[in-house]
């Protein structure tokens, strides 16, 4: 069986959901292919929306530190840039929630809540301070917490500790209804989803692809979106 469509996504999570719904949204024939796998970054750790967080390295800053093989003690800061994405992009997610319950009936849960960095020990404070120092344009959302200021905020955390730093406007969703919404979205405004379905083969004439093979089905394309995450690399080649 053959079938044709401008954008076919490779990938069912919340990236792959999210490309095949905004491309749904602006009239483009779509088909997403997706094969669900244990592992996959949706069911695990997608539910945060951390644009303070993530930028200051409590997050991706991390990994950033290990790709750039950054030595010395505690997270490395991202570009000025990731930043800037970040925030703007954390300020649609409210307009995109009523969207998405509005076109599916689906409540993804978001939430204005924030995140707590917990100072245990003098670097940890020395780092916070950094923070509160070279972040003044975002130091709104900042929040310093003596001790017994913590106490009182989360009970369940440890006493021995120095304070902790807070960043407000740093969210959070449900992810799998996040995933769901966007692709029951995507459906809704017309896009094509094969679900439980792999792509085997990514077809090339020239130095273009211009399709795909699933185990029972040819789809050519105009543009392929390889967003199949820890197994991209594998679609790739």
């Amino acid at each position: 069986m053959n079938s044709r469509s401008t954008v076919v996504v490779v990938g069912g999570g919340v990236i792959g959901c999210a490309v095949a719904y905004f491309a749904a949204v602006r009239g483009l024939d779509v088909t997403l292919v997706d094969s669900p796998r244990r592992g996959r970054a949706t069911s695990a750790s997608a539910g945060g929306l951390w644009p303070m967080g993530e930028s200051v390295g409590l997050g991706c800053g991390v990994i950033f530190a290990k790709a750039r093989g950054a030595g010395g003690h505690g997270p490395e800061r991202l570009p000025e840039s990731f930043l800037e994405f970040a925030l703007r992009s954390n300020a649609m997610v409210p307009g995109l929630a009523r969207d998405l319950r509005a076109d599916t009936a689906i409540d993804i849960e978001f939430e204005r809540t924030s995140l707590l960095f917990v100072m245990y020990d003098e670097s940890d404070e020395a780092y916070a301070q950094a923070l509160w120092e070279d972040y003044p344009e975002q130091r709104h959302l900042f929040e310093w917490l003596t001790a017994s200021e913590l106490a009182v905020a989360e009970p369940a955390v440890t006493r021995r500790v120095r304070g902790a730093l807070r960043f407000h406007g740093d969210d959070q969703l449900n992810p799998y209804k996040f995933a769901d919404a966007l692709r029951a979205g995507a459906r809704a405004r017309g896009a094509r989803v094969l679900a439980h379905t792999e792509v085997t083969r990514v077809v090339v004439a020239g130095s273009r692809v211009v399709g795909v093979e699933t185990p029972t089905m040819s789809i050519g394309c105009e543009v392929l979106v390889n967003a199949a995450g820890a197994w991209a690399g594998q679609v790739g080649e």
